[in-house]
């Protein structure tokens, strides 16, 4: 899935999210919004973000996390919180595991 160039008045320019969803390499290209430029999870319900690319030249974060049940599938070295505030562009995870450590 590749979502590119859209637009949010408020938040969540490529995707808002307030339901389960489960994306699998997505891609969010270009998109604008105050904040959450890509992507806007919020609510509970069960949801998984597997190899997950972000491509952005906003100046606002990229991605908005308030969901405690969100799951990454992050690759090797590579980790993310289910709950946060994610600037920047990034690829599967948009953390690197600090050095001795590597995910499982």
């Amino acid at each position: 899935m590749q979502v590119d160039a859209c637009t949010a008045d408020n938040k969540g320019g490529g995707l808002f999210s307030s339901g389960s969803t489960h994306l699998d390499n997505p891609m969010f290209k270009n998109n604008a919004a105050p904040t959450s430029s890509a992507m806007d999870a919020v609510g509970t319900a069960p949801s998984r973000v597997s190899r997950m690319r972000v491509v952005t030249t906003a100046q606002s974060s990229s991605m908005t996390s308030m969901n405690p049940a969100l799951e990454w599938t992050c690759k090797l070295g590579k980790w993310a919180p289910p709950v946060g505030m994610f600037f920047g562009g990034f690829e599967h995870c948009p953390y690197y595991c600090i050095p001795g450590f590597y995910g499982n």
